[in-house]
């Protein structure tokens, strides 16, 4: 499943996008043979940025049959009372984005902190379960 926000649930649990619903369908036999979906749908990407997703997910996954790509209105479009108040659809965005270098070096920036950060939560979280097997092991054999 590919898109934006409405892909990704925004506002909802993984357990309720219509993605992992679609999966328990399927595993429930409602379509004439299962298959496995996997969310990739990212929150404000537009249907530019979704394509590129596309590009740099699909090669790395196994036996992918199908792409589900749902498009946003907003991709596109945007109603009068909300283009009034200067709002723009995603696609204007990211085609205004594509050739600032500015956007893209702060873009790449704040991916690489994101990814440092995520990285150095596990390596506390792994610590931290070490310890506490490490206070489980001792406390056994003081027993």
């Amino acid at each position: 499943c590919l898109g934006d926000s409405l892909v990704m649930g925004f506002g909802v649990s993984d357990d309720q996008t219509f993605c992992s619903r679609l999966g328990r369908e399927s595993q429930d036999g409602a379509f004439d043979q299962k298959y496995q979906f996997m969310n990739i749908g990212v929150d404000a990407f537009g249907s530019m940025g979704s394509a590129l997703r596309m590009e740099d997910m699909v090669p790395r996954l196994k036996n992918v049959s199908a792409v589900l790509f749902v498009i946003s209105p907003n991709d596109f479009t945007m109603p009068p009372e909300l283009a009034e108040r200067g709002m723009e659809p995603d696609d204007v965005i990211d085609a205004r984005r594509m050739n600032d270098e500015a956007y893209k070096l702060s873009f790449h920036i704040q991916f690489e902190l994101t990814r440092y950060s995520y990285a150095l939560q596990a390596a506390k979280l792994a610590y931290e379960n070490l310890l506490i097997k490490r206070s489980i092991t001792e406390e056994s054999v003081r027993s």
